[in-house]
C-alpha cells in the first residue's frame, strides 16, 4: 500500500504516539486485514512500529510476576480496558483486580494469603517449577473459596450488596469479584486449557476443530456452568472471528442463533457484540474528534470483522435478541459517518471556493467575500470529511449508508473536480486577488484531488498547477 509524502507523515506521527494498548489492538487488525487479503492498511509499516512499541513494552516490564499477576493468570483472557458500568459477562475490568486483590489480602484471608505469597516469591527465585505450581494451586483455591464465601449471600439491589459495593469502590468491581471466584474456582482446569491452545491461532484445520471441541467439552463436563471461561481462551487466542465462531457452531452443533443463544458458549457471542458496541463507541469518538484516520480505519474494521462473522457464522432472526443489537449497532454508527459524510460538499467549497468579485457568466457585478487566502481550518475541516468518505468505503457492507453513500461520493468528485480546475484557471486568467488565492489553494486541492482520485492524478494535478504559475515567455519581435 503506497502512501503519499502527507499522508505517510500523517501515519509516523500517529504510529509514534501509540501506546501498547493502542499497538497491541492494531497488531490484531493489521494481522486480520493481511490474512484476509485486504488493505486497509500498510501492513508491514504499522506491524513494524506496533510490535516495535509492545516489545519496548515488555523489556520495561520484565522480571519476576508480582503476586498480583499470578492472581490474574486463570482470569487473564477475559481481562479489558473498556470502562463501563455495567457488567459484560465473560470480561473483567482490568482496573477490577486491584481492589478484589487487596480484599482478599488484607480483609478475607490476611492470615494466609500474605505468607503464601512470601513462600511462592521464593519459589519462584528459586526456579523451583513443582513447588510455584503446588503453591500457585493452593494461592487460587484459597481464593475461589473466600470470594464464595464473601458473595454467596450478596443479593444484587439489597442494602449488603451497595454497602459492598461502596466499599469495593463500584458495583462493576464487585460484579467482577463475583466472576473472578468462578474463575478460581476452575482455576487449575482453565491453565491447563490455556497450556493446551496456542497464544495466537492465524489458522484453522478441520482436525483442530475436533481438538478445541474435545478440550471444552472436557471442561464443561467438570465445570458446567462456567462453559464459557475456555470458550473466551479461544476468542481471545483466534486473529478471525469467523473461525472461532467455526467451534462455537461445532460446540453447539447448530447454526441457528436461537439455539446457539441457549447454549453456555452463546456467552461468546453476547462478548461479541460487546466488543461490537466498544468498536463503535471508539470509532464515533474518534470521527467526532477528527482523530488520525489510521485510528478510525481500525474500529472500523474491528466492528466489521466482528459483524461480518456473526452474520456468515449464523442465521440470525432480525427481531431476535442477536438481531436487533445488530441492526441497533449498524443504525447508530452509520448515523454518526452519515451526518460527517454528508457535510463533506459543503465543507469543499467552504475551504476552497471563493466568490469572484465579477462574474464573468452574469453583467451584474456579486459581492467579494472578502477572502484573501484560504482558511486553514476550513481546510483541514475539508481533508478530514472527505478522507472519512474515502475511508468507509471498505466498511459499507456492514453500514447502512451505501445509498446515501453513493450520492455524496458523486458530489464530493463533482465539487473536487471543478473547484480544483477553477483555481487553475484563475491562476491562469485570474485577477491578482483570484491568483493569489488559488496558488495559496493549490496544495489543498492537489490533496484532495489525491483523496478522491488517487495519488497520480493529485500529482499530475500539482504539477499542472505548478506549471500554470510559471510566468509566460516573452513575446519575441523582430
Amino acid at each position: 500500500m503506497e502512501l503519499s509524502q502527507l499522508k505517510s507523515e500523517q501515519l509516523e506521527a500517529y504510529l509514534d504516539s501509540l501506546t501498547p494498548k493502542g499497538a497491541e489492538f492494531l497488531v490484531r487488525q493489521v494481522e486480520r486485514d493481511r490474512l484476509m487479503g485486504g488493505s486497509t492498511f500498510p501492513h508491514e509499516t504499522v506491524l513494524a512500529k506496533a510490535r516495535a512499541v509492545l516489545q519496548e513494552s515488555n523489556s520495561a516490564n520484565e522480571g519476576q510476576p508480582d503476586a498480583e499477576e499470578w492472581f490474574c493468570r486463570p482470569f487473564q483472557d477475559l481481562l479489558t480496558d473498556d470502562i463501563r458500568e455495567k457488567k459484560q459477562k465473560g470480561r473483567i475490568l482490568r482496573q477490577s483486580v486491584g481492589p478484589v486483590w487487596s480484599w482478599l489480602n488484607d480483609e478475607l484471608a490476611f492470615d494466609v494469603i500474605p505468607p503464601l505469597v512470601a513462600d511462592l516469591s521464593e519459589a519462584i527465585l528459586d526456579e523451583d517449577a513443582a513447588l510455584e505450581s503446588d503453591l500457585s494451586v493452593q494461592l487460587y483455591d484459597i481464593c475461589a473459596r473466600e470470594l464464595q464465601t464473601a458473595l454467596q449471600r450478596i443479593r444484587p439491589n439489597s442494602k449488603p450488596y451497595y454497602r459492598l459495593a461502596g466499599h469495593l469502590g463500584s458495583e462493576r468491581i464487585l460484579e467482577d469479584a463475583r466472576e473472578i471466584g468462578e474463575c478460581m474456582n476452575c482455576a487449575r482446569s482453565l491453565l491447563a486449557f490455556r497450556a493446551r491452545t496456542p497464544s495466537s491461532i492465524t489458522e484453522l484445520q478441520a482436525e483442530d476443530v475436533e481438538l478445541y471441541v474435545h478440550l471444552y467439552r472436557e471442561f464443561e463436563a467438570q465445570f458446567k456452568d462456567n462453559g464459557y471461561l475456555p470458550a473466551m481462551t479461544l476468542y481471545n487466542r483466534f486473529v478471525r472471528p469467523s473461525d472461532f465462531l467455526t467451534v462455537v457452531r461445532a460446540v453447539a452443533g447448530s447454526e441457528e442463533a436461537r439455539l446457539v443463544q441457549n447454549h453456555p458458549i452463546g456467552t461468546v457471542c453476547d462478548v461479541i457484540l460487546h466488543d461490537m458496541e466498544i468498536a463503535r463507541d471508539e470509532a464515533r469518538e474518534r470521527i467526532l474528534s477528527q482523530a488520525e484516520l489510521l485510528s478510525i480505519q481500525a474500529a472500523l474494521a474491528e466492528f466489521r470483522s466482528l459483524a461480518s462473522a456473526l452474520d456468515d457464522s449464523f442465521e440470525i432472526d432480525p427481531k431476535d435478541m442477536w438481531g436487533t443489537r445488530l441492526i441497533s449497532l449498524r443504525t447508530s454508527l452509520s448515523a454518526v459517518i452519515r451526518d460527517q459524510i454528508s457535510a463533506a460538499p459543503r465543507l469543499v467549497k467552504a475551504a476552497l471556493f471563493r466568490k469572484r468579485a465579477k462574474d464573468r457568466n452574469l453583467s451584474r457585478k456579486v459581492v467579494d467575500v472578502q477572502q484573501p487566502l484560504p482558511d486553514e481550518r476550513k481546510v483541514a475541516e475539508a481533508e478530514f470529511a472527505v478522507q472519512l468518505l474515502m475511508t468507509v468505503r471498505p466498511y459499507l457492507s456492514q453500514l447502512t449508508i451505501n445509498a446515501d453513500y453513493s450520492r455524496i461520493k458523486a458530489q464530493v468528485e463533482q465539487f473536487v473536480e471543478v473547484i480544483s480546475e477553477r483555481l487553475l484557471q484563475d491562476i491562469r486568467e485570474g485577477t491578482a486577488e483570484e491568483r493569489n488565492f488559488a496558488e495559496a489553494s493549490l496544495t489543498a486541492a492537489g490533496q484532495l484531488v489525491s483523496i478522491v482520485f488517487g495519488q497520480d492524478e493529485g500529482e499530475l494535478y500539482l504539477r499542472r498547477g505548478r506549471a500554470a504559475m510559471k510566468p509566460a515567455a516573452p513575446t519575441q519581435t523582430r
